[in-house]
């Protein structure tokens, strides 16, 4: 999905920039750069949906104990879009901010990313409920040790894609929300 966003993007991208005036005018690669963001804007929705379910499908199997096929993932996912859309674009805003801020605080919302989607997935508790409890299970008790297992498994994931060129993060990385997934359960830090 993200490559056939980034050549639709390519393609609106410069037939604006045409209708603009061209890549040497001052007006052209702005309007297709708008244009081409505002065509890929679907696309980029859906992806971003999609790319969730690593992260979704363990903290959805951990919780119902059973395994989850990828249809009933995609069911999942219909059920409640805007809730998922609204926990996506929070999390990206509060990502961000953290990142221009000062970094350490973009840091540490990556880092409540299972616990966050976990309760996104399995609660009824509102995005910004789901948000804040988030933080506040992570980062108090049990919480600062699974942010050490946390950055360990990064180390080892990143080190896995490093060594293989990307392709051991095909792998590496659903393993690592597995783990994750379970850690958090063993810690109890999903049942606060």
């Amino acid at each position: 999905i993200s490559f056939f966003s980034g050549v639709l993007f390519f393609v609106i991208s410069g037939i604006f920039t045409q209708i603009g005036g061209g890549s040497y005018s001052d007006s052209g690669p702005i309007v297709g750069l708008v244009f081409g963001q505002i065509g890929t804007l679907p696309l980029y929705l859906i992806s971003n949906l999609v790319s969730v379910l690593f992260v979704a499908i363990p903290a959805v199997y951990f919780s119902r104990e059973e395994p989850i096929s990828f249809g009933a993932a995609v069911r999942i996912l219909k059920s409640k879009p805007g809730r998922y859309l609204m926990a996506g674009i929070l999390f990206f805003v509060a990502y961000l901010l953290g990142i221009i801020f000062c970094i350490v605080p973009g840091l540490a919302v990556l880092l409540v990313t299972p616990i966050y989607v976990n309760k996104i997935f399995n609660t009824d508790l509102s995005v910004l409920d789901a948000f804040s409890s988030s933080f506040s299970v992570v980062f108090k008790g049990e919480g600062w040790s699974f942010v050490g297992v946390q950055i360990l498994t990064g180390i080892i994931v990143a080190i896995s894609t490093v060594c293989t060129c990307g392709v051991g993060a095909l792998f590496a990385m659903p393993m690592a929300a597995f783990y994750l997934q379970n850690v958090a359960y063993n810690k109890g830090l999903l049942t606060q």
